[in-house]
């Protein structure tokens, strides 16, 4: 037989268990507690987490820099750039040395400073600094390759690249294979400056080819002096392209190769210096115009001088020149000053 208290109090205990699950209900004697999320803590240690390993991968002595490669380096000393890099990683922020914060290192920093420390001697052409496996960095240098030696008015010499940038300063005898193009209107030598026009590094490797062949031997080579000039062309409109003087035609010959047609002009007027009623001084930046300026001026042995435009056909104006001297100057060239090939089918001579 049953006990029928048990049995009254669970009947009482299941109406109330039906009475707090109803929906009706607004009781709150018999409102339910709602399950706590674990959400948040599991949050909490993912973080801490995370901020754990990134500060081991950050100071890990596995991934420490112990060593620092240098490539590409040919006058300069690989011994003395992996010191500077070195003595940078020394440094750090707050008592830490950046070799031991890994992914942290300031590279940029360390190339910036590195750049501008060789490039008080000499000009490089690029620098990189980057991150190798786990324990070394890798500094590559380009430097400027010098292909010609730019000489100043002062007699200061310097080695240029292929671009006409100074490359740095020459300090001893270099070999003869290097020409050497004199400056004619005191362009700034800093180094890493451009100075002349790339074409000019070609022009004059051709030009010294070239000639010997017609029995012309240079002598120097010089930039054309640069003034800063205002042509008033209603003063004369018969003048030429020098601007300052007058021409009169002496020969028309049509070429055998079927070439527009020479004409070799001799020039009747005083000099360039002197000849200057139609022209007035302008101000102007003459050393950036120079650097710009694509004209070569050859001096021969015979102390006469060729007038080139390395920006144009080469070719075309050394054959002007030497049809010129094959028609005028074929027996003699004394007394010649100069010969002119810049202007288009026509040749200038003095």
């Amino acid at each position: 037989m049953k006990n029928p208290f048990s049995t009254f109090f669970a009947r009482r205990r299941a109406r109330r268990r039906d009475y707090a699950a109803s929906e009706r209900s607004a009781n709150p004697m018999f409102k339910t507690t709602a399950a706590k999320s674990k959400f948040p803590w599991l949050f909490l240690l993912v973080i801490l987490l995370a901020i754990g390993g990134f500060v081991y991968m950050l100071f890990a002595p596995q991934y420490r820099i112990t060593s620092i490669t240098v490539s590409g380096a040919v006058k300069l000393d690989g011994t003395t750039i992996a010191r500077f890099v070195n003595d940078r990683l020394d440094q750090g922020f707050l008592g830490l040395e950046w070799r031991r914060v890994t992914y942290l290192t300031p590279t940029r920093t360390i190339t910036s400073d590195l750049r501008a420390s060789i490039e008080r001697l000499i000009s490089l052409n690029g620098l990189t600094i980057e991150r190798v496996g786990r324990n070394s960095l890798s500094v590559h240098v380009q430097e400027r390759t010098p292909h010609l030696i730019w000489e100043t008015a002062s007699g200061e010499r310097y080695f240029v690249d292929e671009k006409g940038i100074i490359v740095e300063r020459v300090a001893t005898d270099v070999p003869s294979t290097f020409m050497t193009l004199i400056d004619s209107n005191g362009i700034s030598t800093d180094i890493g400056s451009q100075v002349a026009r790339p074409e000019y590094i070609t022009a004059l490797e051709t030009i010294d080819q070239k000639l010997p062949m017609m029995s012309v031997n240079p002598k120097r080579y010089s930039t054309w002096i640069v003034k800063c000039r205002k042509i008033d062309t209603a003063a004369n409109t018969n003048s030429t392209s020098f601007a300052n003087t007058n021409t009169t035609d002496v020969n028309t010959n049509q070429d055998t190769t079927g070439d527009s047609t020479l004409n070799l002009n001799e020039n009747s007027a005083i000099s360039d210096s002197t000849a200057n009623q139609a022209i007035d001084d302008a101000a102007c930046d003459f050393r950036k115009l120079a650097v710009n300026d694509p004209t070569l001026v050859v001096t021969t042995d015979e102390g006469w001088d060729i007038r080139i435009d390395v920006s144009t056909n080469l070719d075309t104006q050394l054959k002007k020149l030497h049809e010129t001297l094959q028609q005028k100057f074929d027996g003699s060239r004394a007394g010649l000053k100069y010969i002119d090939v810049r202007f288009g089918n026509k040749v200038y001579y003095k």
